[in-house]
């Protein structure tokens, strides 16, 4: 059950749809909900509460995500101001650290249960995620020095959304292989 909630909470702040500039799924209610249930999940494992720890500032800074002015074609902003890409960076990192936090806490459940199989897993979303998230860093910031690099970002947008979609399987296991009552 506890996990099924980070599913939801995963949900919202790994896909961004947009309709006439509003998120669908915005990223603050997903937040919300994995400051909320990894509360549940401090006392398996101190990753938990550490992710915890990230997910507040974060509930506050995808207040800046709620709206972007629609534009046409890809929207890759590039311009505004430096405050905001400079709060979209540390967002970017601070939500990096808490994935790794979650990721790592069922990890280290999945170990103290002898499943190795989603330990291991847990290991192999968390690179693939960082890879994914480090990458489209790169190729909207190469994008300013060489335009051409935009047609890397196509192929790295259906990684990051195949890789969103793994983690959604992996929690759903997860949710399958713990039976918590809570």
């Amino acid at each position: 059950m506890v996990f099924n909630r980070l599913f939801w909470g995963f949900l919202f702040i790994l896909f961004d749809f947009r309709l006439q500039g509003f998120n669908v799924l915005p990223d603050i209610v997903g937040y919300i909900i994995i400051f909320s249930t990894l509360a549940r999940l401090i006392e398996d494992s101190p990753h938990f509460e550490r992710a915890r720890k990230y997910a507040f500032p974060l509930i506050f800074l995808s207040i800046l995500d709620i709206y972007e002015a629609p534009t046409n074609g890809i929207n890759i902003n590039l311009g505004g101001s430096s405050l905001i890409v400079v709060i979209s960076i540390i967002g970017a990192i601070i939500n990096l650290m808490m994935v790794y936090n979650v990721l790592k806490g069922i990890g280290e459940m999945a170990d103290g249960i002898k499943d190795y199989e989603l330990m291991i897993m847990t290991e192999k979303r968390w690179r693939y995620y960082l890879f994914g998230q480090v990458a489209i860093l790169s190729i909207v910031h190469l994008f300013l020095l060489i335009p051409l690099a935009l047609f890397l970002f196509i192929p790295l947008f259906i990684y990051v959304i195949i890789v969103g979609v793994l983690i959604l399987a992996m929690l759903k296991q997860a949710d399958r292989r713990f039976k918590m009552p809570y």
